[in-house]
């Protein structure tokens, strides 16, 4: 059986996640002073990816990202990884996903606020089949489905 081209291939949504410490979660019209701030990248299969690469695996990630500052930072965060970036498609014009996280100090509890930008994901016939059917895995999630305006 010949080698496969990667160990694992991911197929999900990437993310900039904005990350910042607080001491509690804020109530409404509350202003809070983070105490910790980060940006990452994040979403599921695009973190098993990154610990996959980190791990020493030949893993690539598949997804839309816009052509924005964040999908470069989405990219560059990938390259620096050593996830490939190969399978992604940059849409020019359109925004990438981002998150903005607060985590509780102590506890670990977060809230999530997620825009899912506005690159359209990928339609069936840009899906890299022949690498997918290359890689010995294949890690998905599910994507949240957008409500019409």
């Amino acid at each position: 059986m010949p080698e496969k081209s990667y160990d694992v291939v991911g197929l999900g949504v990437s993310t900039i996640d904005l990350l910042m410490l607080v001491d509690h979660l804020p109530a409404e019209e509350e202003i809070l002073r983070a105490e910790g701030f980060s940006t990452q990248g994040g979403g599921p299969v695009a973190t098993a990816m990154v610990a996959a690469a980190r791990a020493g695996g030949r893993v690539a990630m598949i997804d839309a990202l816009g052509d924005d500052w964040r999908g470069d930072a989405i990219v560059n965060g990938y390259t620096d990884a050593g996830v490939g970036t190969d399978l992604l498609v940059r849409r020019k014009g359109y925004t990438s996903a981002t998150a903005v996280l607060l985590v509780r100090r102590g506890s670990g509890t977060r809230t999530i606020v997620w825009s899912p930008g506005t690159a359209p994901e990928l339609a069936p016939d840009e899906i890299p089949y022949a690498a997918i059917e290359q890689a010995a895995y294949l890690h998905v999630n599910g994507r949240p489905r957008r409500r019409p305006a």
